[in-house]
């Protein structure tokens, strides 16, 4: 990354010329002409004192955190309510790691054919982006207030799904490429009858991995009969990895 410091000291040698010009100018007029040109020359110094200051902390902020924040704790949900008809709902904590956070950014995949329905209780969904089969589709989420620098929201984001076809898969996918607390997972399957008891597993696969998406399993959920649901925390994650909870649709 370009480093700041040039451009800062490229700004105070045009202050400090900027202030030489003006100082010849205060030797020519009167001196009530003098206090106008003194006193614009001063606020016109503090002005681009102000903006520097705040450029230099902007781009210190920016080369000190890649992402513009960081996801402390996320809470996620899967619902279906019939053979065809499901809801995914994710609250997430994050906190701010710009100067100003005005609009965060949801990834989602749904494999299912059909566009779901986008909702937010909390923001304001201002754009949807498809992308191809293979990646991940996006919607910009505008908060109600900008975010400063280290403060906390939640963010939440929901998804209402139509399987008409039947090709969805049955996973959750959550990618972890920074540091968060802990992930809860919720897994609702209303359409089950009471003889349902499959467990579902936990798999996980490298960010980078190359060639076929293979997930390695490395744990097990029971289903609750009671609740008709699967329910997992998982905590501080390695990050590096995608954690996927899959069980049979």
């Amino acid at each position: 990354m370009k480093s700041s410091k040039p451009n800062l000291l490229y700004t105070f040698n045009i202050v400090t010329g900027l202030a030489s010009i003006l100082s010849a100018f205060y030797l020519l007029f009167s001196n009530s002409t003098n206090a106008i040109i003194a006193l614009s020359a001063f606020c016109l110094f503090l002005l681009v004192s102000l903006f520097t200051l705040i450029y230099g902390i902007k781009e210190f902020i920016k080369k000190e955190n890649q992402y513009d924040h960081i996801k402390v704790s996320s809470f996620t949900s899967f619902e279906t309510f019939d053979q065809t008809h499901y809801a995914f709902e994710t609250y997430r904590v994050i906190q701010s790691k710009r100067l100003i956070l005005t609009r965060v950014t949801q990834r989602f995949k749904w494999t299912g054919s059909k566009m779901p329905l986008l909702s937010s209780n909390l923001q304001t969904i201002t754009k949807i982006k498809e992308e191809g089969k293979d990646d991940y589709d996006s919607a910009e989420l505008k908060l109600q207030a900008p975010l400063l620098y280290n403060q906390t929201t939640t963010i939440h984001f929901k998804a209402e799904m139509d399987d008409f076809d039947n090709i969805s898969q049955p996973h959750l996918d959550y990618k972890v490429d920074k540091p968060i607390n802990i992930i809860h997972y919720r897994v609702i399957l209303r359409h089950k009858d009471s003889s349902f008891k499959t467990p579902a597993t936990l798999k996980r696969m490298p960010i980078n991995s190359k060639g076929p998406s293979t997930y390695e399993e490395f744990g097990s959920i029971p289903f609750d009969a009671v609740s008709k649901s699967y329910n997992y925390d998982l905590i501080n994650p390695e990050v590096g990895y995608y954690y996927r909870i899959e069980w049979i649709k």
